[in-house]
């Protein structure tokens, strides 16, 4: 399945004309439990991200020591799966053994609609909250420039994908389906051969599943953000499901079974695979019917008065079906110049840039769908009412 998150590098040029400035925050985190650690929205590192983008804080160790090191501003995303990291970031790369398979080290690719990472698949302590994942298959990724000794079939999936400049230093994914599907290859001399025989105790996938007892699911909280947005904004990220008092299952959460993080989504007599992707800044949709802004809001809706986008989501096997709702507005009148300096911009919409191929069958319920709400994200062999996963969920 493909990365879907990351795709807005077309709107990166809006975030630094309408972005700059400062406003309010807001905040959901009182005392913390030590299964949960704050998820904070804001500008990112040297103020380079896009609105809507949630960072976490991770500290990684090399296995079985205490030399430790803390990487802030790490994008959470509900929309792929794994942890990231560009090698100019770790102090010291060459501390985290690299994976092998026949003696042979080990590398992967990493697919993304904005571009591609490659880089090597070694093996760290992560330290999340108060929870901790020993011996997690990671990727460090290779960001020298120029890029050489690409293997042709990871580059050709498009150019290469700079975590800084897109304002993060790492990407953690918490996607359901756990495991991402990269390209893996093991490298020698320059030459790169494809594998595809890796035991799962060898692929990259979210550090969640390798914590001690927390360690089916997710859940991530958000309070509500103001109509005009905010510069800064702190939820909440919950690690177990059904394992704790703060991570139950209840009545009241929607509950849709996935296949590939998909549930099925009807929206304006159009049947979508729909996903919650905390990785895409804005909810993203094809709809041919609403007039697409121009000037400073380029790329984004515009409907004339602000509206209801109205969907059916189903699980991909019909067995349940829920409404939902999502406010659009058109930024260039209800946003104004209130969004100066805002991180947080709710009511935003968009069709898809750079995910063209298939942008007329996907629905992406980006971060502003997760305001509000506690959005859950359930791994595999979860048992949910009686009920195996995978799935996803949300309340409000």
């Amino acid at each position: 399945m493909k990365n879907y998150s990351i795709i807005f590098v077309s709107l990166t040029a809006l975030c630094i004309s309408a972005c700059n400035g400062g406003s309010s925050s807001s905040s959901s985190n009182n005392a913390l439990a030590y299964n949960q650690t704050p998820i904070v929205v804001d500008h990112g590192v040297n103020e380079s991200a896009l609105p809507n983008r949630p960072f976490v804080t991770v500290t990684l160790c090399v296995p079985g020591t205490t030399t430790c090191q803390t990487i802030d501003h790490v994008l959470l995303d509900t929309g792929s799966d794994g942890l990231r990291v560009p090698a100019s970031v770790l102090k010291n790369a060459a501390m985290y053994p690299q994976l092998t398979l026949d003696n042979q080290p080990l590398y992967t690719c990493a697919n993304y609609a904005a571009g591609y990472d490659f880089g090597s698949m070694n093996l760290t302590d992560v330290v999340w909250g108060g929870e901790t994942a020993k011996s997690v298959p990671f990727q460090i990724i290779d960001d020298s420039q120029p890029q050489v000794g690409i293997p042709a079939s990871c580059d050709a999936t498009g150019s290469y994908f700079d975590f800084i400049a897109a304002g993060q230093n790492a990407i953690i994914g918490v996607r359901n389906s756990v495991y991402d599907a990269d390209t893996n290859y093991t490298c020698v001399n320059g030459t790169c051969t494809p594998v595809t025989n890796l035991p799962e105790s060898m692929l990259i996938g979210t550090p969640v599943i390798r914590m001690p007892v927390d360690n089916n699911g997710v859940l991530l909280q958000f309070p509500n953000v103001p109509a005009n947005g905010a510069t800064s904004f702190t939820g909440t990220l919950t690690f177990g499901i059904n394992t704790q008092s703060n991570n139950t299952v209840t009545s009241n959460v929607n509950l849709l079974y996935t296949r590939d993080s998909l549930f099925n989504a009807s929206y304006n007599n159009t049947n979508y695979q729909g996903t919650f992707d905390s990785g895409t800044p804005f909810i993203i949709f094809s709809d041919n019917t609403l007039p697409v802004c121009t000037g400073e809001f380029e790329g984004f809706y515009c409907p004339s008065s602000p509206m209801q986008i109205n969907a059916v989501f189903t699980s991909y096997d019909g067995r349940n079906q829920v409404n939902s709702s999502y406010p659009l507005a058109n930024p260039t009148i209800y946003w104004g110049n209130a969004i100066a300096g805002n991180t947080l911009l709710p009511y935003a919409g968009a069709p898809c840039a750079g995910c063209e191929s298939f942008a007329d069958s996907i629905f992406l319920w980006g971060l502003p769908y997760f305001y509000g709400k506690t959005i859950y994200s359930i791994f595999p062999g979860a048992m949910i009412n009686n009920e195996s996963a995978p799935a996803l969920g949300f309340s409000s």
